[in-house]
Parts: C-alpha cells; structure tokens; sequence
C-alpha cells in the first residue's frame, strides 16, 4: 500500500492469500473477516459537527459466470436468492454453546411448532427437534432429536431467515391441517426447489404433511399415505407441471398424475422406488 498514511499491509495478504491455496470449500461454511476504515481530510466546514459519510461494499463475481452457469442467465429474483444465501452466511458465526432448552425451545416455536417454551425435553419437543433436522435441507442433519451445535446454528439461521428450512420453503408451509404440527422431509423441500427453478414461478402447496386423523377424514386418501411420514406434497394442476418435467429433476420417486392428462398433483419420496425409475400413478 503506498499513500501518506499507510495501512501498514505489504498488499500481499487475506483473500488473494487465501484464495491462492485453492482449496475445496463445497458443502464448507466460509467465514470471511472483511475489515473496513475510513480517512478523510479535515476541513473547516467539519467544525462543529462533522459530515456524515457513508461507506459499505459490494459483493460481486468477477468472472463471466457464476456457480458455473452464464451471468446473462440469472434472473433477477434469482441473483436476490443467491445474495441472500451469501447473506446469511456471512451473518453466521462460530455456533458457540447451546443455549438453554427453554430458549431453543421458543424459537421452535416461532418457526411453527405447537410446543411449550417450559424447559423440559418431554415426547412433543424430541418431535419438533427430530422433524426439524429431518427437514433442514442446507445441510443434512442428523436426525437424532438432540440440540448440538449444528442443529442450534441450523435452528438459528432458520429463525434468522424467517423460518426458512430451504431458499423458498418455510417450516410453516408443511404443517398439517389436522393438528398444525409441520413436517416434510428433506428431499422433498429439494425437489420441490428444483420444480420452482425449471418453472420459473413460485409454488404453492395444497397439501404437506398430514396427521393420521386429518389424513382418515379426507375420502379416497391411503391408510398409509406417504403424507403421513412427511414424505409427500400435493400441488395444483393449474401450476402446469408435467410428468415429463417431475421425472426430469430426478427427485421425487412417486408421482401423481390427473386422470387423464399428464399434469401432476402429487410428489412423493417413498423409499419402494427411485428416481431414475419412479412411479407414476393417477391421483
């Protein structure tokens, strides 16, 4: 750096530095120190109260794609998801220690499931930690019903994006309309993600998890419908998604169709089937 009032930096450390070790950093959270100062030249006009100005920084690639695809091809509501992830990330810290139950208690609560901030780890609160690991997808938890360092960072994070569990999906979405708890697994909040990409439009839920007792109410549902695990998601034939296209994102591994036309209504990730070969059904 060279100036009248150097930073003392020999202009050969942090990110370059960094970035020269070229390290793998998939599926890594990159924790990123940015350090900021500002100088200014005195003038009378600063007496009595000096100016305000204003400083900030601007995260940009720098090459002609991005995540490997071309700039051009990203939509702006696109761009906005992609610097909200990064937003979020920069915003997450070393997870540090667990709080104390009745805390993470209330934030399982405030992302939408119907349990007690009372401090004691009874059957309901196991639940709600289990379907929530269950339904993080930025990362795959263990699903193990305790709150460790990674659960409560995830659990936080969710709560810090408005109870996001993936970029568009929030916990809220997924419960039942019998008893309001809310429960989907993981994979089918990614497939749903990759449904909502190659159509380009939001996507609106008409049914997520289910009860047993809401789901025995509703004619003609399966005693043992996949709903009932967490493991299912109905959408309206109106969104226009073909079958064609729900095999395409290789996610789902059960499909429900309209009787006679090609439009799905149903996605499901039972474990009798695969993806490259799931089963389509009239629903």
């Amino acid at each position: 750096m060279k100036g009248c009032s150097p930073n003392q930096s020999a202009g050969n450390e942090g990110l370059p530095k960094w970035a020269a070790a070229d390290r793998n950093v998939e599926d890594t959270d990159v924790l990123v120190w940015y350090t900021m100062g500002h100088n200014h030249l005195p003038s009378l006009e600063d007496w009595p109260v000096m100016p305000v100005a204003n400083i900030g920084f601007t995260l940009k690639p720098s090459a002609t794609t991005l995540f490997g695809r071309p700039r051009s091809s990203y939509r702006p509501v696109m761009l906005a998801a992609i610097a909200q992830r990064i937003g979020a990330a920069f915003r997450r810290f070393s997870p540090g220690p667990v709080p104390d139950v009745a805390t993470w208690q209330a934030m399982l609560r405030n992302i939408g499931f119907p349990i007690f901030a009372d401090g004691q780890v009874g059957p309901n609160t196991r639940q709600a930690v289990r379907w929530f690991q269950e339904a993080w997808t930025f990362e795959n938890l263990a699903i193990d019903a305790q709150v460790g360092p990674k659960t409560f960072a995830a659990l936080r994070r969710c709560v810090d994006e408005g109870g996001r569990i993936s970029p568009n999906f929030r916990m809220r979405e997924m419960k039942s309309e019998g008893n309001g708890w809310p429960r989907m697994h993981r994979d089918v909040t990614r497939g749903l993600e990759r449904v909502r990409a190659i159509k380009g439009r939001p996507l609106r839920l008409v049914s997520a998890y289910r009860d047993p007792e809401h789901n025995a109410s509703i004619p003609g549902a399966a005693p043992n419908s996949q709903h009932i695990q967490g493991r299912a998601a109905d959408i309206s034939v109106r969104y226009g998604l073909f079958v064609s296209e729900a095999v395409s994102v290789r996610a789902f591994t059960g499909i429900g169709r309209q009787p006679g036309s090609q439009l799905v209504k149903h996605l499901d990730v039972r474990t009798s089937a695969s993806v490259s070969n799931p089963v389509v059904f009239d629903d």
